[in-house]
């Protein structure tokens, strides 16, 4: 069965690659990647002077944070994440499992460029990180929010 099949589908917006302009960010967590099934795939499409600029497109993978694993779900829920010049994409990948505990799930904060290519080490959250077990079944990074933004 092709990955592209049950391919579900979250989006955010934000001024990734700093031109003041709002880009796409698409998630497609059921999407095959390296091989692995339902690895999930983010697509980033940067925004342009008449709207989004597919030309410029480009995706990346968990393999951001040195690995991607089968039914983890990258990208299942996104947000963009404002802290300057480039807003960072924050990526939930709720079915990510550590050590022993499946589907503890664990959120990806992903640096990128002007265009739109992935920089510098992507930020790995896990709920240990919070003062709490990573505990089976919990699906951290189900759900991500950032605030709005006032213009």
């Amino acid at each position: 069965m092709s990955s592209a099949v049950h391919a579900t589908v979250g989006f955010s917006t934000g001024n990734v690659i700093g031109n003041t302009r709002e880009d796409l960010v698409i998630g497609s967590p059921h999407r095959e990647a390296f091989g692995r099934q339902s690895a999930g795939v983010v697509f980033l499409a940067p925004g342009g002077e008449t709207g989004i600029d597919t030309a410029s497109a480009n995706r990346f993978t968990a393999q951001v944070a040195d690995d991607a694993a089968a039914q983890a779900d990258f990208g299942w829920s996104l947000a963009t994440l404002d802290v300057g010049t480039f807003d960072r994409v924050v990526v939930g990948e709720p079915r990510w499992t550590i050590g022993s505990q499946s589907r503890t799930g664990r959120v990806v904060v992903v640096n990128t460029n002007a265009d739109g290519a992935i920089y510098g080490n992507a930020i790995v959250l896990t709920q240990g990180m919070f003062g709490v077990t990573n505990e089976a079944q919990s699906r951290f990074g189900n759900a991500v929010a950032t605030r709005v933004r006032k213009s």
